[in-house]
């Protein structure tokens, strides 16, 4: 009878174990179709202008490894991820490298893992685009399990950046423009009509042999390259005239005017400092910095009218603005009349500066920090963005009631006094170097560091 019993129970076991092993053999391996589109995107079409959409399925492969591309359950995003790979429209091919860091006093070798991330349309059977950067931590000090160590994945700026790629509420991917040279894209500016874009790179290294960084202006219409201007110095401002005949930028302590069609400098005007830089709708030009804010007629190269000033905009009812330090606030006048619109108390010293087309809030950037201040208020709202590394704000440009942010992360941040936070979006971009929005506040074109363009609708 107890040999019986024993019997009974071992088939019992026997049996729980091993439909235990087939549940985990169902839920922990990926569906072939997918992980044949991990292992085989290299070969790819690209889905040129649509965007990765949720859910999403992760599929995991280690770098030289002969496994198969299979799920990982240290990678977890609720809510992101498929409830089935049937529902599933992106995977996300995550493959790891990685890089030793040293060995234990044992012998054993500790390592830091990096991810490289590949974002496939199943579907359609394309890749939306491979992200890089994203960095483990460095391996624990102390050892205590035999094997090697590895730090700790980077799972959640993984997660972080993906949320705000798929969950898209922001702004939608119109098209992508590519320039000539892989330089960094460093000024842009739209036309009145929205019709072209004039966009100005520099070299990331120079030396002799370094070519001159060209001026692009692109038929928005076609995505097409219709000009391109080559200055004798990278420009780090850019405007386009409300006629498209014109092209102002920063030169060498000075604004060079271009005529777009004979494609040669007809104007130079002194400019020891350019904070900001705008054409008028009539064509005049406004040009801040240096705490000198000039209104130039240019084409008889004179002042229309010259204040003490570091920044300049067009408001929405057709008046310039000037923004001005006046002790410890940054102080917002009427150019015509010198009447105060705005002003903000406890502004600091910065390195870059926004002010919104209103009037209604200004930002300051540095290498350190970037922050939003409410006209009236010495508060300051943090303009920092999620993503995997530091994010280092590189470019800042003014809404009508706002600013509108770049960083390193390739992450864009919209900021105004009407919310609280800034609303976020991800790019595919590594890092970015400028940003430019339309006059009517609809479009926003996005530059990188290697002379990639996109151009996107906001929401």
């Amino acid at each position: 009878m107890i040999r019986k019993l024993v019997y009974v129970l071992v088939c019992v076991l026997a049996a729980s174990i091993t439909g235990a092993q087939a549940k985990k053999a169902v839920t922990g391996t990926a569906p072939s179709a997918a992980a044949r589109l991990c292992a085989d995107s290299y070969s790819l079409p690209t889905a040129t202008d649509s965007w990765p959409q949720g859910p999403v399925m992760f599929l995991f492969h280690r770098e030289n490894s002969k496994a198969p591309w299979a799920r990982n359950p240290v990678i977890k995003a609720p809510g992101l991820e498929a409830a089935s790979a049937a529902s599933a429209r992106t995977v996300v091919c995550v493959e790891e490298s990685l890089s030793e860091k040293g060995k234990y006093d044992s012998g054993e070798a500790g390592y830091t893992a990096d991810w490289s991330i590949t974002l496939v349309d199943i579907s359609g059977k394309r890749i939306y685009f491979t992200r890089t950067g994203f960095y483990g931590e460095d391996p624990p000090f102390l050892k205590f399990h035999r094997g090697p160590a590895v730090g700790k994945r980077p799972v959640e700026a993984m997660v972080s950046w993906l949320r705000l790629i798929v969950n898209q509420k922001v702004a939608r991917l119109r098209m992508r423009l590519r320039t000539d040279a892989s330089e960094e894209i460093i000024a842009m500016a739209f036309s009145a009509d929205n019709t072209r874009l004039v966009a100005a790179q520099e070299a990331r290294s120079r030396s002799d042999s370094t070519p001159p960084s060209p001026i692009t202006i692109f038929d928005l219409a076609t995505r097409k390259a219709v000009t391109t201007l080559i200055p004798r110095f990278a420009a780090r401002a850019v405007a386009i005239s409300n006629s498209g005949n014109m092209i102002a930028a920063d030169g060498f302590q000075s604004i060079e005017v271009w005529d777009v069609a004979a494609k040669k400098i007809t104007h130079t005007l002194p400019a020891p400092a350019i904070e900001s830089l705008a054409f008028g709708t009539d064509d005049s030009l406004a040009v801040a910095g240096g705490n000198q804010a000039v209104l130039w007629n240019v084409a008889s190269e004179s002042k229309v009218k010259s204040v003490s000033g570091s920044y300049m905009m067009l408001s929405p009812a057709g008046l310039w603005l000037v923004a001005k330090k006046e002790g410890n606030s940054l102080v917002v006048t009427e150019l015509e009349t010198g009447k105060t619109v705005s002003s903000f108390p406890g502004f600091p010293a910065q390195e870059k500066l926004a002010v919104a087309k209103d009037g209604s809030a200004a930002a300051t950037l540095s290498l350190v920090r970037s922050a939003l201040y409410v006209a009236g208020s010495p508060q300051a709202h943090s303009l920092a963005a999620p993503g995997p590394g530091l994010g280092m704000m590189y470019s800042i440009v003014p809404t009508r009631d706002g600013v509108i942010t770049g960083n390193g992360d390739g992450v864009v941040g919209i900021a105004s006094p009407a919310s609280a936070q800034p609303r976020f979006f991800a790019t595919d971009y590594l890092s970015i170097r400028s940003v430019a929005v339309s006059s009517d506040g609809k479009l926003l074109a996005v530059g990188d560091s290697f002379g990639a363009i996109s151009i996107w609708e906001l929401l």
